[in-house]
């Protein structure tokens, strides 16, 4: 009978995914305008060389400064595309572990999304 020697190592966190999405329209757009940025946002997400997030994630999203002024429905409509088009599994909380808005200098909206680190 072999012996076998069974190694446990730490396997290392996946690299980042960041993508660069256009501004969401404003609350209270036309349906139009909100499809239209839906499908502009799915097809930057197509372009980008990012792969699926299989595991639980942070996302931080920096919106361009100075063009929003209510951002109550911005980081939702990101987090749904985000969903739909599969680069994380769902919205729920045992996916989304922590999502957090900054503003900066940047076109559209940066995201940015982790793996999120395991505790316990």
């Amino acid at each position: 009978m072999e012996r076998v020697r069974i190694e446990r190592r730490r396997l290392l966190p996946r690299a980042p995914i960041v993508v660069h999405l256009p501004l969401p329209p404003a609350r209270g757009a036309r349906a139009q305008a909100f499809e239209a940025w839906r499908e502009a946002a799915e097809a930057a997400i197509r372009r980008s060389p990012s792969r699926r997030m299989l595991c639980p994630v942070e996302v931080l999203m920096v919106f361009r400064e100075g063009r929003v002024s209510v951002i109550a429905d911005l980081p939702a409509a990101c987090l749904c595309v985000l969903a739909e088009s599969g680069l994380i599994t769902s919205l729920d909380s045992r996916n989304v572990r922590q999502w957090s808005v900054r503003f900066g200098d940047v076109r559209g909206v940066e995201i940015e999304i982790r793996e999120a680190p395991r505790h316990g």
